[in-house]
């Protein structure tokens, strides 16, 4: 699953905090993070001990496919933004995947909505994948998890 939106924190130094902090809960940093001026540029794996279930698709697990793994954030003043989503790599159909979605998003120093997730499938026969809008199934799930 991919979600991608943007935050826009009040406090420019409170939002840089929480946002630090919830990186160290849930993310490894794979770069330093690179700072000129008024931006600060994340970028990050998932720690593996925090995902109830991983499930990479094989390509995504290729040593030239890391970057597909790559999550950056970046926090621009007063915003947040994820420039290329959130990756969740957990399997759609079991109850602990959105169980940890429930907990990511009290735990996000930025709002979550249901309706910016997509969903990673294969399409084709040369290992290439696409996002698109969930199912209604799955849409329902989510909302449960998110809302």
């Amino acid at each position: 699953m991919i979600w991608g939106h943007a935050y826009r924190p009040k406090n420019p130094v409170e939002g840089k905090e929480k946002m630090n902090s919830f990186l160290n809960k849930y993310f490894e940093r794979v770069e330093p993070d690179e700072q000129d001026g008024t931006w600060v540029t994340f970028k990050v794996n998932w720690k593996g001990t925090v995902l109830p279930n991983s499930a990479w698709p094989e390509h995504f697990l290729k040593p030239e496919n890391k970057h597909l793994r790559l999550i950056m954030f970046i926090l621009m003043g007063d915003r947040i933004g994820f420039p290329l989503g959130i990756v969740f790599p957990i399997p759609l159909r079991e109850p602990a995947s959105y169980e940890f979605l429930k907990q990511f998003r009290l735990d996000t120093p930025f709002k979550m909505s249901a309706e910016h997730f997509n969903v990673v499938v294969p399409i084709g026969k040369k290992n290439k994948y696409a996002a698109r809008k969930p199912d209604a199934e799955i849409a329902a799930r989510l909302n449960e998890a998110i809302s």
